[in-house]
Parts: C-alpha cells; structure tokens; sequence
C-alpha cells in the first residue's frame, strides 16, 4: 500500500537540513562575496522553493470534482517555473553582479 514511509521521511529529512543550511548560507553571502555563493543561493533558495510548492500542490491540487486529474498539471508546471527561475538566476550570476550584489546595490539606493 503506496510508498514506504522511509521515502517520506528521508525527504522530510533533506527539507529541513536545506532549511538550516539556508539559515547559514544567506547572511554568508551577504558578508562574502563569491560566485560559488551566488549559484549555491540560488540553487537553494529555489530547491526550497520548489518542495514549498510541491506540498501545497499535492496537498491541495486534487481537490475538486475532476479528482487527482488537474495534479500532473500543476507538478509540471511547478517544475517548468522552478527550470526557468533557477536558469534565470544562473544567468543574472553569470552575466550581472549575482544574487548578494543585487541586494548590497538595492541597500545603497538612498
């Protein structure tokens, strides 16, 4: 009957590692400034993302009356918007002053 509960728990388990490691990870980036830490940022911040949005679909996605068919749907979009925006930043890191420097600029508009 279904998946076993390991499968369940051991993602469970990778969420809140990420989230903790975000709790390290962005006051590092605001007071280091490096490219590894702009890409790690923004491959965290959208991973945690995505797993947010991920539960509230399977959460909530099925309810209604054309049953579990409008999941699919949604799961392949959240992974199409969750592609683009972590390319987006990859792309911003690559091509611009990154995650962190964006921020540090925004502070020192007066």
């Amino acid at each position: 009957m279904g998946e076993p509960l390991t499968v369940y728990t051991g993602h469970w388990k990778a969420e809140k590692y990420l989230a903790l490691g975000l709790l390290g990870l962005v006051p590092t980036a605001l007071f280091v400034q490096h490219a590894a830490i702009d890409y790690a940022l923004a491959a965290a911040m959208i991973l945690h993302g995505h797993w947010g949005m991920k539960a509230i679909i399977d959460d909530y996605a099925h309810q209604g009356k054309k049953g579990r068919a409008a999941t699919p749907f949604w799961t392949n979009l959240s992974i199409g918007v969750s592609a683009f925006t972590f390319a987006t930043l990859c792309y911003f890191n690559y091509n611009d002053v990154g995650i962190c420097g964006a921020v540090r600029l925004l502070w020192t508009i007066t």
